[in-house]
């Protein structure tokens, strides 16, 4: 099972009339925002010396052809037929790397930047909008952005094994590509006109490659720990641990990368601009931490494992707390995940059969949601979504506690333990269990929701 799945199919065989249409694309999708870039002249370059460093840059396989700048400026000023060939293609990609043309890739590939769109359909209209522009074919530096939002969002016609394959085919390219710089000819072309601006794009080349290495793998963690998360699949003791195994070097291996790039931006300062996607990065790397390897649900674990993932929640909650200056989704965020450690707290008291002080736990998660609910003000939508059914779930569990305690207490004189006994309990909630049942044929099976 190859990647080539999620990836459109090429057709070699272009037309003429479909070429100048691509390079028409390119050119307003590449070469547009680059202009621009220069025409604001913070560093006091000019458009000749533009035209004549992608000329530089002219790459054309199989021959020695070269181009001059005056040749590029034709493609760059002539009236309503502006177009970018492909040989200029990865020589106008280099340079923008220095603009802030990246941002459109992190929109919808970084999750927390997906948050910002309150609708699904918002986020995958930004998601076909990369994919019509792009050099799907030659640009393979931006296109595994579009790619991970495929993988992640768009591969519901994948079967387990099929998505597992693609995401261990990526993993293994990422680990042999880790110190392959893509532009490394161009780099050295750039180098002789200025090596400021050279060191510059090979640092951001660095930034972005590390950045999606992370939100990669911070994926690839979310698709094996949900996809199997309580035995859902069945699978065998050996597989269960063999995937926690994957999951912990996974974690591991992106802490590295964090620390790549938390050197990097802390050694320049003209990287500040990406200091908010990396606090909300190391925010859910945190996160990921402190929900652990695990994929047996929190309550059905031993002592011992709740009582190390316990301590995780508390190293993060005590140490990742927003700083004045820290963004909004970076807040909601943090009282989110600090939300999920009371949830935690409330789970080990049940498993441990205090009964009595889960329903103050209880009560301390919906306190949390509220408060969180609040600070979203209707904004937010994914995260509403998962306050809601949140929400349900704590009061659920309280009522349930509540009316059992209720009962013993009511039948203590026939020493029965209500609740103990799960045959007991089953029987009293049938009813629950019924309109579980009718509400989801009604909402699940016959309503779309987008």
């Amino acid at each position: 099972m190859k990647k080539d799945k999620l990836i459109s199919n090429y057709n070699e065989t272009i037309s003429d009339e479909s070429i100048v249409k691509n390079t028409r694309l390119w050119y307003t999708f590449y070469a547009s925002p680059l202009q621009n870039f220069w025409k604001e002249n913070k560093n006091n370059r000019t458009q000749e010396e533009l035209y004549q460093l992608i000329s530089r840059m002219f790459f054309k396989p199989n021959t020695k052809e070269e181009r001059s700048a005056d040749t590029v400026k034709n493609f760059f000023i002539r009236e309503n037929k502006h177009t970018l060939p492909r040989e200029y293609l990865k020589g106008v990609i280099c340079l923008l790397m220095e603009t802030n043309f990246y941002d459109k890739f992190f929109d919808i590939g970084m999750s927390h930047r997906l948050d910002l769109k309150n609708t699904e359909r918002e986020a995958r209209n930004s998601y076909l909008y990369l994919k019509t522009n792009i050099a799907e074919k030659e640009d393979l530096f931006w296109g595994r952005w579009i790619e991970l939002y495929r993988l992640r969002y768009d591969s519901q016609s994948l079967k387990y094994e099929e998505l597992d394959a693609i995401y261990e085919e990526i993993n293994k390219e990422i680990s042999s590509n880790i110190k392959k710089n893509p532009f490394e000819k161009e780099l050295g072309i750039i180098k002789k006109y200025s090596e400021s601006m050279s060191d510059l794009l090979s640092e951001r080349c660095i930034i972005y490659n590390t950045f999606y290495n992370i939100c990669f793998l911070l994926n690839f963690r979310s698709f094996l720990r949900d996809k199997n998360y309580n035995n859902f699949r069945k699978i065998a003791p050996l597989k269960e641990i063999e995937i926690e195994e994957k999951i912990l070097q996974i974690i591991d291996t992106t802490e590295k990368y964090i620390q790549d790039i938390k050197k990097i931006l802390e050694n320049n300062s003209t990287n500040s601009r990406f200091n908010d996607d990396f606090k909300m990065i190391c925010l859910h790397h945190n996160g990921n931490k402190m929900i652990g390897k695990y994929i047996t649900a929190f309550p059905k674990m031993e002592k011992r494992k709740r009582e190390e993932l316990l301590l995780l929640g508390e190293d993060f909650i005590n140490n990742l707390k927003p700083e004045l200056n820290s963004s909004k989704i970076y807040r909601i965020w943090y009282d989110y995940y600090n939300y999920s450690y009371n949830l935690r707290i409330l789970e080990n008291s049940i498993a441990l059969k205090h009964f009595e002080s889960s329903l103050e736990f209880c009560n301390k998660c919906l306190e949390l949601l509220d408060k969180l609910d609040e600070k979203l003000k209707g904004g937010f939508l994914r995260i509403c979504i998962k306050i809601r059914y949140h929400r349900r779930n704590i009061h659920y569990i309280y009522h349930t506690i509540d009316a059992i305690l209720l009962e013993n207490s009511l039948e203590s004189s026939e020493e029965i333990d209500y609740i103990k006994n799960e045959l007991i309990l089953d029987k009293r909630d049938d009813s629950f269990r019924l309109t579980q049942q009718w509400i989801n044929e009604i909402f699940i099976d016959n309503v779309k929701i987008t």
